[in-house]
């Protein structure tokens, strides 16, 4: 099966958003596996590895697969600050914890996110993975409604 490149360039942020989402929706009609080039990346914010995300989960549904080649330093240390290398539960570690469901679609509505800022660029958009449940030192600070 032949490789599609999606080519990260150097900034993987928000400003880029709907360029990469209309790149990664590019991809995912191809029906090919798809190659991350993260090589030249110096810039990566939460809005793009949301992206990254939906992604992967999109050609791993379709049975697909998603590799990276020759990530930037950058990118490796952003996966580090995230945890991505470790993630451990253990006693007198911090209860640091979200519950995603993967399988569970959901709309985004601007007006309802839980952040300052109401200005998405994902408003109207149908996304795959739903935060259920976020806990910070053990307490929980987000619970979606009807998701017990």
């Amino acid at each position: 099966m032949d490789i599609e490149i999606l080519d990260l360039g150097t900034k993987c942020t928000i400003i880029r958003a709907e360029e990469l989402q209309a790149q990664m929706e590019s991809l995912i009609q191809t029906g090919r596996d798809v190659q991350i080039d993260a090589s030249k990346v110096e810039q990566v914010d939460t809005t793009a590895l949301q992206l990254l995300i939906s992604l992967h989960q999109a050609l791993e549904k379709e049975g697909r697969t998603l590799s990276w080649h020759n990530p930037s330093e950058q990118t490796l240390n952003t996966a580090k600050l995230l945890g991505l290398d470790c993630g451990t539960i253990e006693i007198g570690k911090p209860a640091d914890l979200c519950l995603f469901d993967l399988g569970k679609p959901w709309q985004v509505v601007g007006s309802e996110l839980k952040s300052k800022s109401k200005n998405t660029a994902f408003d109207g958009h149908l996304l795959q993975g739903r935060v259920l449940k976020t806990l910070v030192r053990g307490k929980t600070v987000f619970e979606l409604q009807g998701s017990k």
